[in-house]
């Protein structure tokens, strides 16, 4: 799981944030739907209404780092209603690292090796939880990689 340290980096990184979140979000979809405008078909809700759900459930993820393995099923769940929106799983390498330039934008100078680490790392996770709970709909192979096992 995630090490004090990361934990304390992804914290100190939100803090940047705060008052932010919808300018966050909104520079967050703007770079993802530069990068692949076809992802933008994927998102039936108003972009307001999106923009408010990645940021609560970034903050949900922030407040439970210690507690990852609480998160799991509820990962899961996401990721097996994301699959039901036509999300394929090579979305998520893009969503994280736009996550992490975007991250990287709001940060500047404190976005940091030891924080591009910890956000890569979390993020990892995060995905692989999505991920699992996708396969649960018969989209993926039978059952997480092995380099997949060995982060969660």
């Amino acid at each position: 799981m995630m090490t004090e340290l990361e934990i304390k980096s992804i914290r100190k990184s939100f803090l940047l944030l705060e008052g932010h979140a919808n300018v966050f979000a909104a520079a967050f979809y703007k770079k993802l739907f530069q990068l692949n405008p076809n992802l933008r078909i994927l998102f039936h809700s108003e972009m307001g209404d999106q923009s408010k759900k990645l940021m609560q459930t970034l903050i949900l993820i922030n407040t439970s780092l210690e507690h990852f393995h609480s998160m799991r099923y509820s990962l899961r769940g996401l990721g097996k209603r994301h699959a039901g929106y036509g999300v394929r799983p090579e979305h998520y390498a893009m969503v994280s690292s736009v996550l992490i330039q975007t991250m990287e934008e709001f940060a500047g100078p404190h976005f940091d090796a030891t924080l591009k680490k910890a956000w890569t790392k979390l993020l990892a996770l995060v995905s692989g939880e999505m991920l699992y709970g996708m396969n649960q709909t018969g989209i993926l192979p039978a059952a997480p990689t092995a380099e997949l096992e060995s982060v969660l």
